[in-house]
């Protein structure tokens, strides 16, 4: 499954260089990075409700109960989710350039169909979401993994088949085309059983999803930020920006998922026993190798993407915008808070308390984003990609001493 997932996150990144390669403009590839954050962030929230909510309450009930309350959920999510999203793809000329700014002649009217097939594409988005959480459910993980491969790869080819003769919205029905795709594969593997037998297990999963989709919808929309923010920008510099940011925040969640996840149950058994001698050298052994495969990372991505990229994209997109390499040693902090802030996080998760990293993330979360938004109006795009690294570095940092009290009293208890 490991293998399968690293393979359909390489395929993302196929996807980009493709678009990078053979937009017709720079501006169509800003285009085209910009409005894929609609989806992108649906998908954020839903993979949240989906890990926190639906799947432990599908391992819990019945499997003769589980088919119909996934049935019952994507009919909920389609119901309620298409007409809104249709509405939002014919108003798309109304809302898409008070999101995105920046986009003015050509480019703002490929924005617009961007944009609204990127909203016509997110209820879809969504059950691709809800159908992995029943496949987890019943173990089927290779086979979820395999489905997300195939249409992965399936929209890069055909992304570089077309794009070049019908144009940068051609990807918007391709994306459309991947989502509804996946869906109906996924869907094949969901037994039929009458929907209203599904309805009763939704009630406990909406009392847990509550809370999780409101913290969710506030921290993603960030994403929505940034976009607004890099519309603004030269030509050229928002897929640069992105693209990087892509680059770190991916590996940091393979990173993560390989040594900060895993050290949960270690971290856990030993705080149930109170060994703190335990605990400590779980945590200071996944630190270390986390701080110096995320350093390793960060270097061979500043060495080798720039070249890299140099060479499989256009010239005229490399040297429009900003400086890529730049960025990314502007983006240093990203891949290495990303990584020791997520095992610091599940060492909280741990003992038992998930109230502290949230609060503490909501209150330095709020201050990063206004400050996130004066230093790029009043500084530039360079300030605003070391104002990034700031902020998960001073993240790492306030968890860290959050930690360490929270040890102290845990284990002198």
């Amino acid at each position: 499954m490991a293998l399968l997932n690293l393979a359909t996150v390489a395929t993302s990144f196929l996807l980009q260089i493709i678009v990078l390669r053979f937009a017709g403009d720079v501006r169509d590839a800003d285009a085209y990075f910009a409005t894929s954050a609609i989806p992108q962030v649906a998908l954020s929230i839903a993979v949240n409700a989906v890990t926190g909510a639906l799947l432990p309450q599908l391992a819990r009930i019945g499997t003769d109960e589980r088919p119909a309350a996934v049935r019952a959920l994507v009919l909920l999510v389609i119901a309620a989710g298409l007409p809104i999203a249709t509405v939002l793809f014919f108003l798309a000329p109304w809302w898409t350039l008070v999101i995105f700014p920046g986009f003015v002649g050509n480019a703002s009217q490929d924005a617009v169909t961007l944009a609204g097939l990127a909203a016509l594409s997110t209820p879809f988005a969504i059950t691709t979401s809800v159908l992995s959480g029943y496949l987890y459910a019943e173990r089927r993980f290779a086979i979820n993994e395999g489905i997300a491969l195939g249409s992965a790869s399936g929209l890069a080819i055909a992304a570089a088949l077309l794009i070049p003769v019908a144009g940068i919205t051609a990807l918007g029905w391709l994306l459309l085309a991947r989502f509804v795709l996946q869906g109906l594969l996924q869907a094949l593997f969901l037994p039929r059983t009458p929907v209203r037998q599904g309805w009763a297990a939704l009630a406990p999963v909406w009392r847990r999803t509550r809370a999780l989709l409101a913290g969710a919808i506030y921290f993603k929309n960030d994403i929505l930020v940034d976009r607004y923010l890099l519309s603004l920008a030269a030509a050229g510099a928002l897929s640069k920006v992105v693209f990087a940011q892509s680059i770190f925040t991916a590996a940091a969640g393979v990173l993560g998922q390989a040594l900060a996840n895993t050290a949960s149950p270690t971290l856990s058994q030993a705080h149930h026993v109170r060994d703190k001698a335990q605990f400590q050298a779980a945590l200071l052994r996944n630190l270390v190798l986390l701080g110096l495969a995320s350093v390793l990372l960060f270097l061979a991505a500043v060495a080798l993407v720039p070249p890299i990229a140099a060479l499989l994209t256009k010239q005229s997109v490399m040297h429009n915008g900003v400086n890529l390499r730049l960025v990314l040693l502007l983006f240093g902090g990203v891949p290495i808070g990303a990584c020791i802030g997520a095992l610091l996080a599940n060492a909280f998760y741990a003992m038992g308390d998930t109230r502290t990293p949230t609060m503490m993330t909501i209150g330095t979360f709020t201050i990063f984003l206004v400050a996130k938004v004066i230093v790029f109006s009043q500084v530039g795009i360079y300030a605003f990609c070391a104002l990034t690294s700031v902020y998960y570095l001073a993240n790492c940092g306030i968890m860290a001493g959050l930690l360490r009290r929270k040890m102290r009293q845990e284990f002198a208890a």
